[in-house]
């Protein structure tokens, strides 16, 4: 016995809505929560009857995660993984005969570590036993894969998720709902150095999905922007802001705050309440009707002082 078959190729590629039709971009939603519009993808070209593996590579084609490889039977048995269709035999003008249909859930247990927002980031590899092929590196194969931040501790609201202590738990955070970005008071030698590291504290932001994120606006309150917004990418952000690797965790240190954010923390040595982080993902970008927003916290750059 033997198989006969042809090397893969695929025509294009598309994210689809529910009801299987064009999203119209190229933003892969991977959240499963109900309030929030998941996302499929479609691709479509010739030989993929044989498919056994398929992968989510980054922008470049390179493997971001061996762990997150999907590994499949051939037809038949691609029933046996509920995230992935298969359907043969089509023709139309589009110069296609096969069409795989990909849930996100077949990432459900690492689809944290696949996480981008930056355009064009991820691309998908499938594999059969006559080769493999990669989606083109263009606006018909090359996309974002995202969630939605959720923020640590119980949800609070519909877009304002997680509590005080366990989101910003850590850091320059007094465990109630105060963060002080400085550890000298006023009085101290070192007050506001920006040379001695030793005399700032971090904002921790605690949950999951981080590396989803594509940007941060500081808030004074629920509706009036702060004065400032940085656009980040999680595995390459600006110095002063580090993410987690597994995308559970954010630490933006107070000298950072204090020369990028000076308004946001108060201008100085001044208590000010009702300050929020918005955080943005290729889904929610410049929308701030859906951006997750944070618990409210007090900045105080006396309150952990000595």
């Amino acid at each position: 016995r033997f198989l006969v078959g042809r090397p893969p190729s695929i025509t294009d590629m598309m994210i689809v809505n529910a009801s299987g039709t064009d999203a119209g971009h190229m933003n892969w939603n991977r959240d499963a929560n109900s309030s929030v519009t998941e996302h499929n993808a479609t691709i479509r070209g010739y030989g993929l009857a044989m498919m056994d593996k398929i992968e989510m590579l980054d922008g470049e084609g390179s493997v971001i995660a061996s762990t997150t490889d999907v590994l499949l039977p051939p037809p038949g048995g691609h029933s046996a993984n509920a995230g992935v269709g298969f359907t043969s035999n089509l023709f139309d003008a589009n110069d296609y005969t096969d069409q795989v249909e990909l849930n996100s859930t077949i990432w459900n247990t690492d689809g944290a570590l696949l996480d981008s927002s930056v355009s064009a980031s991820r691309r998908i590899r499938i594999t059969t036993p006559w080769g493999s092929v990669v989606t083109d590196d263009n606006s018909s194969g090359a996309f974002t894969f995202s969630a939605d931040p959720d923020l640590a501790g119980a949800d609070t609201g519909n877009l304002i998720t997680g509590t005080l202590s366990a989101t910003f738990g850590g850091g320059g955070f007094d465990g109630i709902d105060t963060y002080d970005y400085n550890t000298t008071n006023p009085t101290g030698p070192n007050y506001l150095n920006l040379s001695n590291p030793s005399t700032w504290q971090d904002l921790v932001i605690n949950g999951q999905n981080f590396l989803s994120i594509n940007k941060l606006g500081f808030f004074k309150n629920s509706a009036t922007p702060g004065s400032f917004e940085v656009v980040v990418d999680p595995r390459n952000p600006p110095a002063g802001i580090t993410f987690a690797d597994d995308g559970t965790r954010i630490n933006i240190t107070g000298s950072y705050l204090y020369q990028n954010a000076f308004d946001w923390i108060g201008s100085g040595n001044t208590i000010v309440p009702n300050r929020q982080i918005r955080l943005y993902t290729a889904r929610t970008l410049d929308n701030n009707a859906t951006a997750i927003t944070t618990p409210i916290l007090t900045i105080d750059p006396t309150n952990n002082d000595p």
